[in-house]
C-alpha cells in the first residue's frame, strides 16, 4: 500500500556509491560546506519503484496507491502488527512523511556524479 497516489519520486542510491561519496567528501579539501545530492541516477515514482522491486524478487503482492483516503499516520498504524511480529519498526510516520515530501530526489538531477552512479534498475535485475 503506497501513501498518496504513488506518483512521488525516489532516487535510491547503492551503498557503494554512498561509501565513495563519503570518501570523496572526507578526503577532499574543496568540499567544505558543499551540499551534494546523495542519490542514484534513476528517479522512478513510488509505483514504478515498488512494482519493479516486486517483479525482481518474484513477488506476487498487489501494489496499490492509498490515495487521499488514508493518511500517512493511518498507513503507519496498519504496519504495527508486522512491528509486533518482527520486534522492529517497519515504518514510522516521520519516515513515510519524508518519503512523500519530494525531498528524496536530487536538487541538481543533471549532476554528472549522479549520472555516474549505479542504476537501481540495473543492480536489482
Amino acid at each position: 500500500l503506497l501513501a498518496g497516489d504513488g506518483s512521488h519520486r525516489f532516487q535510491p542510491v547503492h551503498v557503494r556509491d554512498i561509501a565513495a561519496l563519503m570518501e570523496e567528501l572526507g578526503t577532499s579539501l574543496k568540499t567544505s560546506g558543499e551540499e551534494v545530492d546523495a542519490c542514484g541516477p534513476d528517479a522512478p515514482t513510488a509505483m514504478e519503484l515498488f512494482t519493479k522491486l516486486r517483479d525482481a524478487s518474484g513477488g506476487m503482492a498487489r501494489i496499490a496507491a492509498a490515495g487521499p483516503l488514508l493518511s500517512t499516520a493511518t498507513i503507519t498504524a496498519l504496519t504495527k502488527p508486522i512491528d509486533w511480529i518482527t520486534g522492529d519498526t517497519l515504518l514510522d510516520a516521520d519516515d513515510l512523511d519524508l518519503l512523500t515530501s519530494g525531498l528524496t530526489v536530487a536538487d541538481v538531477p543533471d549532476d554528472p556524479r549522479i549520472k555516474a552512479r549505479r542504476s537501481l534498475f540495473e543492480w536489482i535485475e
